[in-house]
C-alpha cells in the first residue's frame, strides 16, 4: 500500500488490526515521483480519496498501469461534482467554500480523461450511492479537518458533490 500522508507504521497498525498484516505492505511514496515497484508485478491498483489530487492529467494513468499485469484493473474513488461547472461560475452556495486543491471534476470530465489511455476498457465510471454516508460519518470525526467543513455542508453544498467510481481493465 503506497500512501503519502499517513505512515507505514500507522497503516501497519490499522492493517494487523484487520486481520491483513501479511497481505498489504506499507508503503510512504509520491505517486508523482519515482515509484519503487516492478512493471507489470500488480493484480489491481486501488486508489481511494487519493487519486484526485495527482491523477488528473494524461500522464498519471500509463505511469500507474505500468505496474499492472495485462488484464489486471486500476479502480480509484474520488469526490467529485455532480456536474461539469464553466470557469469562475460555481454555484453560490459552493463559492464561500471552493479551494481549488480539491479538484473535483465530474463523472463526464474523468471518462473524457480515462477514454484518452488506448491501454485501459473501462468497466464502470458512475456515481456512487455512498456520498451522503461517507460526508456525514467524515463529518462526525474529531479530526478539526472535518469540523472544517461543517458548515459547509450545512450550507448546501453537498447536493453538488459525489463520489466517482472509475474500474479499468488494463488491455
Amino acid at each position: 500500500m503506497a500512501d503519502l500522508w499517513i505512515s507505514p507504521g500507522e497503516n501497519a497498525k490499522r492493517f494487523a488490526s484487520l486481520g491483513h498484516d501479511a497481505k498489504i505492505f506499507p508503503f510512504l511514496v509520491d505517486a508523482t515521483k519515482e515509484l519503487p515497484f516492478a512493471h507489470e508485478y500488480f493484480d489491481m491498483i486501488i486508489s481511494v480519496n487519493s487519486y484526485q489530487y495527482f491523477g488528473g492529467n494524461e500522464a498519471m494513468l500509463p505511469k500507474l498501469l505500468s505496474f499492472v499485469k495485462k488484464g489486471g484493473l486500476m479502480a480509484a474513488a474520488v469526490p467529485g461534482f455532480t456536474q461539469d461547472f464553466p470557469e469562475g461560475q460555481l454555484p453560490k452556495e459552493v463559492q464561500p467554500f471552493w479551494m481549488p486543491e480539491w479538484y473535483f471534476y465530474s463523472c463526464d470530465w474523468w471518462r473524457a480523461l480515462w477514454e484518452k489511455e488506448p491501454g485501459i476498457t473501462i468497466t464502470a465510471l458512475r456515481e456512487m450511492s455512498s456520498c451522503k454516508q461517507a460526508w456525514d460519518d467524515w463529518l462526525q470525526s474529531p479530526s478539526p479537518h472535518a469540523q472544517h467543513y461543517v458548515a459547509m455542508m450545512e450550507a448546501g453544498v453537498g447536493k453538488y458533490f459525489n463520489i466517482i467510481q472509475m474500474v479499468a481493465q488494463k488491455v
